[in-house]
């Protein structure tokens, strides 16, 4: 499946500010983007980095008054999500040095107060990709998404007193229970087939 992906971002300010934006997606085992094309107006030159997540970051100072930025991308991608219901745990001495970092705790989400929770949330589950399953159902089936119950300061255990959150909350809760049980997860961001009106939306990925 071919997908056209973009946004167009307007920044205003009354002095000179640094920035750093994502606004590049990254090919992988998942998609591939075939094209991109970018336009900062007023023109702009900025930098790029990899960051420790593995994420593009554009770097840059914006210019006192409007500055607009555009993005656009075409992204190759299978038409169905790769689901493999029987994959096993990987022991956290045989994971990659790259994946340990998904398994710290963290401001939004405080893994080590979840255990419990996840530990009941997958009782009799095999450990790997089923229970990564039953925390997604369990997410799904008790957590309402509501509008302006959560705000940038909302944890993963906010949410789980509050039960209810927006599409950001349910990754952190789906993250801490994850890491809680030794299974790296990291928050992902993009765009979802087919979401209207459409928007920018997260999701967790272990």
């Amino acid at each position: 499946m071919r997908l056209k992906a973009g946004c167009d971002l307007v920044l205003e300010g009354t002095e000179r500010c640094p920035c750093v934006t994502l606004l590049r997606p990254r090919s992988g085992d998942a998609q591939w983007v075939c094209n991109e094309r970018y336009r900062f107006d007023p023109p702009l030159h900025p930098t790029e980095y990899v960051d420790s997540f593995g994420n593009l970051c554009q770097r840059f100072v914006a210019p006192p008054g409007r500055l607009r930025l555009r993005a656009d991308a075409t992204v190759e991608t299978d038409d169905h999500i790769a689901v493999d219901w029987h994959a096993t745990a990987t022991p956290v001495q045989a994971l990659p040095d790259t994946a340990l970092q998904f398994l710290l705790q963290s401001r939004y989400c405080p893994a080590d107060y979840m255990a419990a929770r996840a530990a009941q949330i997958t009782a009799g589950c095999e450990p790997g990709y089923a229970q990564v399953e039953a925390i997604r159902a369990w997410v799904y089936e008790r957590i309402a998404y509501r509008y302006g119950v959560s705000d940038e300061y909302t944890s993963a255990l906010d949410t789980l007193a509050d039960g209810a959150g927006v599409c950001r909350d349910f990754a952190h809760v789906g993250i801490a229970l994850c890491r809680s049980l030794g299974i790296p997860a990291r928050m992902v961001v993009g765009y979802l087939h087919q979401l209207v009106p459409m928007d920018l939306h997260a999701w967790f990925e272990a």
